[in-house]
């Protein structure tokens, strides 16, 4: 199954303990929704934070109600800061999820940030945002 992409889709959720799925709350101001995105069903690759707990994965999207399937097992965790495993969320955890960008080789989280760049030509500013991958 391909992994879908999208841009400035981000939500917060919430998850508690190893074995519940991410119940996805609403897109923060400026970004959209998984659901609202169309990846409902689709396999996204998404990273989820608090504090300084975080969880990458590979999964589905839900809808009815609006979730992200967690992975069922240590070895689908892609990388976290519980030394790759599950993360055992608290009780009444709210995390910032987001779909993010898989290196091809060997799965490793390539962090992409937007930056803006200005050229001058001959007196004449020209404005662009380009990505910046890592250094």
């Amino acid at each position: 199954m391909a992994s879908e992409l999208g841009p400035l889709i981000r939500e917060t959720a919430t998850v508690e303990g190893t074995s519940q799925n991410y119940a996805l709350l609403g897109a923060g101001t400026g970004f959209q929704g998984f659901v609202a995105a169309g990846k409902d069903t689709k396999t996204v690759s998404w990273y989820a934070k608090s504090g300084a707990n975080w969880e990458q994965g590979k999964t589905v999207v839900g809808s009815s109600p609006d979730i992200i399937t967690r992975p069922a097992t240590n070895g689908d965790v892609i990388a976290s800061s519980n030394g790759g495993n599950l993360v055992n969320w608290p009780a009444g955890t709210t995390v910032d999820i987001y779909i993010y960008i898989l290196r091809s080789i060997g799965m490793t989280l390539t962090v992409w940030s937007i930056c803006s760049i200005s050229v001058l030509r001959r007196g004449t500013r020209f404005g662009s945002t380009v990505l910046r991958g890592p250094s």
